[in-house]
């Protein structure tokens, strides 16, 4: 039989909290903890948003950051 290349699980996936403050937007949440802005889309996901481009303070979301 063939031999088959090791399958390479893929590595855990880290998430932080953070509490929604008056002014943030997705964008700017992903640039910061993400360092890159289009990643707004996936946190976006994570916390099952309907309205992304609507963020209301105090709201907790769960942020995905690369595991170090």
């Amino acid at each position: 039989p063939p031999v088959q290349p090791p399958t390479q699980t893929p590595e855990p996936q880290e998430y932080i909290r953070y509490k929604v403050k008056y002014g943030d937007t997705l964008w700017s949440i992903a640039k910061d903890f993400c360092g890159n802005p289009y990643m707004y889309k996936r946190i976006a996901e994570e916390n099952h948003l309907e309205s992304p481009e609507r963020l209301i303070s105090g709201t907790v979301l769960i942020i995905p950051v690369e595991k170090h």
